[in-house]
């Protein structure tokens, strides 16, 4: 009986250490190490070390958006947080 507790503890430290974790991870092929981030008209954004936009946020009024495909000549390829 205590052999199972203490498994069923050791599994729960082990899940919510693998949930916390896993949140933490990037999308497979996203490079942000030397990111910059810029303001181009309304959007806050980055851009990533393969040359592409990551959209970081938008700072303007309106309440109907179109995600721009390109920004300052660069492909936008994703959109993340700030």
């Amino acid at each position: 009986m205590k052999k199972t507790k203490n498994m069923k503890r050791i599994l729960s430290v082990v899940l919510a250490f693998a949930l916390v974790m896993g949140s933490f991870c990037l999308p497979s092929g996203v490079v942000v190490a030397n990111a910059k981030t810029s303001v181009d008209g309304d959007y806050d954004y980055s851009v990533l070390d393969d040359g592409t936009v990551e959209i970081k946020g938008y700072n303007g009024t309106d309440t109907e958006l179109v995600i721009p495909s390109e920004i300052d000549g660069k492909q936008v390829t994703s959109i993340g947080w700030q």
